[in-house]
């Protein structure tokens, strides 16, 4: 068995690997070149300190590396290493800035465009996350929670697990490792499911009532006793092994269930609404040199050309 590397030590692989990226992600990477200069420092450079919390911002925003990494927990000639790559980014940057290459027009405009997106996308994040409180989350969870004990009343759910595979063939032989070579089915499915979501988590799918899978699913997993692996069946999406875990009466998720989802559905919905209401304010008039149809559009054509470009997102699962 191979020995599990010790928490905080960077792979020597992963230090040649930043050697070898770094003057490409110094290009793009311009940032205040200004030292810190706070906490211990880690070496000194001609001189000059050169301080662990710079070196470790530098492969934090780099490299996303983690914030806590210990870089005095590895050995010395790898401290050194980075430490010359931090100085190798930084003295690139200084000379990149000195060229006055981010003064060029196509470079400006890059630089312009990459700026434009980072604060377009903060910006709309920052709605998102001041609109979509936890309490504004407590109410629509209490809203939502009255509808759906009416909507699954006298309903069954089941919990389930899945492996999806490509081919019969494929999915024989995981049938076969499980049964007869006593594999775990989770350890499987994250190795082998296409379904990547699921198969991170074993390949859980939670519970769900009838109508939330595709049919040929949903009969296998109810139709498997609790505790039972299915065998191989095809649906839309390819070749299913199920693994039924409980059957019970439907239930209302719980709010620490529920909460990812509507968090993400309110936050699009206040996204969605802020533009449309942009949008809505635009008039806008094609130039006479623009070419324009000489036939009355069909009435499809027509509905169609009312329809809103920006959709609302769709309706959550609530399992």
């Amino acid at each position: 068995m191979a020995k599990k590397k010790s928490k905080g030590k960077l792979d020597k692989r992963i230090v040649i690997i930043l050697a070898a990226i770094v003057v490409l992600a110094g290009i793009i990477y311009f940032v205040n070149t200004k030292d810190s200069g706070s906490g211990p420092y880690i070496a000194k450079v001609n001189g000059k300190k050169i301080y662990s919390s710079d070196v470790q911002t530098f492969l934090s925003e780099t490299f996303n590396a983690p914030e806590n990494f210990d870089l005095s927990a590895l050995p010395e000639a790898q401290q050194k290493s980075l430490v010359q790559q931090y100085i190798l980014e930084k003295e690139l940057i200084k000379d990149a800035k000195k060229s006055k290459i981010h003064k060029d027009e196509i470079i400006a405009k890059k630089i312009e465009s990459s700026n434009n997106k980072i604060i377009k996308e903060a910006f709309l994040e920052k709605m998102a996350e001041e609109a979509a409180t936890r309490t504004v989350i407590e109410e629509e969870y209490a809203r939502l929670s009255i509808e759906l004990e009416t909507e699954i009343k006298g309903k069954k759910e089941v919990r389930a697990k899945h492996i999806l595979v490509k081919t019969k063939s494929e999915a024989d032989t995981i049938l076969a490792n499980i049964r007869i070579n006593k594999q775990s089915f989770e350890e499987i499915a994250k190795e082998k499911s296409l379904d990547t979501l699921s198969g991170k988590e074993g390949g859980d799918l939670g519970y769900f009532t009838t109508g939330s899978m595709v049919p040929e699913f949903e009969t296998k997993a109810f139709g498997t006793a609790v505790g039972k692996v299915s065998q191989p069946f095809k649906t839309k999406f390819g070749w299913h092994i199920v693994k039924t875990i409980d059957k019970r009466d439907a239930q209302v998720p719980t709010l620490d269930v529920m909460y990812p989802k509507l968090k993400k559905e309110l936050s699009f919905k206040v996204i969605n609404e802020y533009l449309n209401t942009l949008k809505d304010g635009f008039e806008v008039e094609l130039s006479s040199t623009t070419n324009t149809p000489t036939s009355k559009p069909a009435p499809e054509d027509e509905a169609a050309s009312k329809e809103e470009p920006v959709k609302t997102g769709p309706k959550i699962n609530i399992h």
